[in-house]
């Protein structure tokens, strides 16, 4: 009698631009919905217009991060997760913040939240700030860390940060009437 004994197999490597891609497609839709939430709410009423609006800021926002993470690509794959990772991890904070406190942060906020003493933060603390962060933030920030990313090679992750230019400002172009709200 044989016995099949399930064999643990570590996941397959991603590649470094499907990684980019899944990563800042999660960090678009997750993270930024205030922002598109705003964009609508500044239309007079829901149209094609405003869809093509909302959609040229949705692929402006996946330009800049494609891009941006791509060039961190270039440096180092390690570098890359850890800086998905914080990104993650802050981009939750900031998230608990914009929603529970519907502020809009800038770099005025920024330089308030650097000059705060620590008093004054913990009155801003609350255990949903800890279930935003551990949900939205450790969780998957842990899980990209674990994720086994192929790095491919320096012309393959190069050619990405360009395709995604090529491609975004095609769109972005191809919908100038749309964004003149911004």
């Amino acid at each position: 009698m044989q016995v099949n004994v399930k064999q643990h197999c570590p996941p397959r490597a991603l590649g470094v631009g499907k990684f980019l891609l899944f990563f800042a497609l999660f960090n678009t839709v997750l993270f930024q919905w205030p922002l598109y939430s705003f964009a609508i709410s500044t239309r007079s009423k829901f149209d094609w217009s405003t869809i093509f609006s909302v959609s040229t800021l949705f692929v402006f926002q996946m330009m800049i991060s494609m891009i941006v993470l791509g060039v961190c690509a270039l440096i180092s794959i390690r570098f890359l997760k850890m800086l998905c990772a914080l990104l993650t991890v802050g981009n939750s904070i900031a998230l608990y913040f914009i929603v529970q406190y519907n502020v809009i942060i800038d770099a005025a906020m920024i330089g308030n939240i650097v000059n705060t003493n620590l008093k004054e933060a913990s009155e801003l603390g609350h255990p949903k700030l800890l279930l935003y962060v551990l949900v939205l933030g450790i969780v998957p920030a842990t899980i990209l860390l674990r994720r086994r990313i192929a790095p491919g090679s320096f012309v393959r992750r190069a050619a990405i940060i360009g395709i995604t230019l090529v491609l975004g400002s095609g769109w972005i172009y191809a919908n100038a009437q749309s964004w003149l709200w911004i």
